[in-house]
C-alpha cells in the first residue's frame, strides 16, 4: 500500500495557511542546482521564508538533512520546518543529524496543533 503522507501533509498545511499560499516543489531562486535540492513546501512568511519538508522514512531524513544543510550554506536567510510521519520510525542517528539541520520540528504528523502552533510563531513578522 502506498503512503498517504504527503497528500495527508500538504491537506494539514493548506488548511492551516490556505492552498494559495502554499507552494511545493519549491526551487530556491540563487541556489546553486536548486532543482537538486527542492523544497517540499515553501510559505511566504514575513521576515524570512518557511521551508517545510515532510519526512516518512529514513532515506527521507537522509535527503533533507542534505539539502537543508545545502540551502544552509546557500540559501541567505530562511526558517525550516520537519513534519515527521512518526519520529519513532526514524533511525536515531539520522533522526539527530536531521533535527540537527532544521530550525523546527514535529515528531508526528498527526500532532495538527502543535504544527499549526509553529507555523503561526514563524508566521509573526
Amino acid at each position: 500500500m502506498e503512503s498517504t503522507f504527503s497528500d495527508d501533509l500538504r491537506e494539514v498545511l493548506g488548511r492551516i495557511v490556505g492552498r494559495d499560499q502554499l507552494a511545493e516543489g519549491y526551487k530556491v531562486p540563487g541556489v546553486p542546482n536548486s532543482e537538486d535540492y527542492p523544497v517540499d513546501f515553501f510559505i511566504n512568511a514575513p521576515g524570512e521564508p518557511l521551508y517545510i519538508f515532510g519526512v516518512n522514512n529514513r532515506d527521507k531524513a537522509r535527503l533533507t538533512t542534505i539539502i537543508l544543510q545545502h540551502l544552509n550554506k546557500h540559501a541567505g536567510r530562511f526558517n525550516s520546518m520537519v513534519v515527521c510521519a512518526d519520529v519513532d520510525e526514524i533511525p536515531k542517528a539520522d533522526s539527530k543529524r536531521l533535527m540537527n539541520a532544521a530550525n523546527d520540528s514535529v515528531a508526528s504528523i498527526s500532532d495538527v496543533d502543535l504544527i499549526r502552533s509553529k507555523i503561526a510563531h514563524r508566521m509573526r513578522a
